[in-house]
């Protein structure tokens, strides 16, 4: 019995010893001197290495990124420059043509020329004919209608009797020129046929005449005060202030106090 109790107790001191052994336990002395301090390097072991990406295959029309050009760049350009001056023959100067001067597709604007003056010297800017004035820059044929009671087919006839060209400005019209247009001016019955005449069978005289200028503007007056004091009915339309000649009144030539159309109602 005694042999199985110092077995036991053997076995149980020897359990302990293989769990913590005594050299780890004992803790050793520090030494007083420094180790030198090495330069650690990393080992690439130490770190995980990252895997190297996968490099895509560029399109070939993509654009390239430009490099950032360095300071010394220019001066590699300016080296490279000289040197092929250096390297290259000098060309022989070939004689120079002449070569034309090229027209302008826009025209140049031409000086302008001082204006030349329209009118002569002896120019009348206004006519004095039978107490009408007539404007000297008119065709001559034209500018007789100015005067009241001529009209073109008139005027066109007196025109041809001086030998005056019908579409000349009557302002380059002599004096002797003028002259003659009044005379005949005074005596359009002899040289007018009677169915031109503007006062055929006259109410006092009972001839047939020719009136213009300020005269017809007086006879046309006493007509009308004429008519209105026989009291016809012309005389009657001109002191109303209506239509004379037989015209509807009804939608037209409405004067003063007149109001728009009115329906019956029904």
């Amino acid at each position: 019995m005694a042999d199985e109790d110092k077995k036991n107790s053997e076995e149980k001191k020897e359990v302990p010893v293989e769990e913590a052994p005594v050299e780890d336990s004992i803790e050793k002395p520090v030494e007083e001197t420094t180790p030198i301090e090495e330069p650690s390097e990393e080992t690439p072991a130490e770190e995980p290495e990252e895997a190297p990406a996968e490099e895509k295959p560029e399109p070939k029309d993509a654009p390239k990124e430009k490099e950032p050009e360095t300071t010394d760049a220019p001066k590699e350009k300016e080296q490279k420059a000289s040197e092929k001056k250096e390297t290259k023959p000098p060309k022989e100067k070939e004689p120079k043509q002449d070569k034309k001067p090229k027209e302008d597709k826009k025209p140049k604007e031409e000086k302008k020329a001082e204006p030349e003056p329209e009118h002569d010297d002896d120019f009348k800017y206004i006519i004095r004919v039978l107490g009408s004035d007539i404007d000297g820059e008119k065709p001559a044929f034209i500018a007789l209608t100015d005067i009241d009671g001529i009209g073109i087919r008139i005027a066109e006839i007196l025109i041809d009797r001086i030998g005056y060209p019908r579409k000349e400005k009557i302002g380059n019209m002599s004096d002797d020129d003028v002259a003659k247009l009044e005379d005949l001016l005074d005596n359009l019955e002899e040289i007018i046929p009677p169915w031109l005449l503007n006062r055929q069978k006259d109410w006092v005289s009972g001839e047939d005449l020719h009136v213009i200028g300020v005269e017809l503007e007086n006879i046309n007056r006493d007509d009308i005060n004429r008519m209105r004091m026989i009291r016809c009915y012309r005389g009657v339309r001109h002191e109303q202030g209506k239509r004379v000649r037989g015209q509807k009144t009804r939608s037209n030539g409405r004067t003063g106090l007149t109001l728009g159309v009115s329906r019956k109602r029904t």
